[in-house]
C-alpha cells in the first residue's frame, strides 16, 4: 500500500528545486477563487473538473493505443 504521507516530505524537495514550477501547479486554488468571484457556481466548477478529467483520460488512451500498436509491430 502507498504510504502517501511518507512521500508527501519530498515536496520540499520539489519546492526548492523547481519553485515556479511547483507555484503554477498549485495555482489552481488562485482559478477556483477568481471563477467564484466572477459568478461560478460549484456545479460549474465541478463541471470544468470533469471535461479537465475526460480529456486527461482521452490522453491516457491514446498512449494506450500506441502501445499496443508497438507490441502488435514488435517493437
Amino acid at each position: 500500500m502507498q504510504d502517501h504521507q511518507a512521500d508527501a516530505q519530498y515536496m520540499k524537495d520539489l519546492k526548492e528545486s523547481a519553485p515556479e514550477m511547483v507555484s503554477a501547479f498549485f495555482c489552481i486554488e488562485d482559478h477556483t477563487k477568481r471563477a467564484v468571484t466572477a459568478g461560478a457556481s460549484k456545479a460549474d466548477i465541478a463541471e470544468a473538473v470533469m471535461v479537465a478529467t475526460a480529456l486527461r483520460a482521452g490522453g491516457g488512451v491514446t498512449h494506450g493505443w500506441k502501445a499496443m500498436r508497438s507490441i502488435a509491430e514488435g517493437h
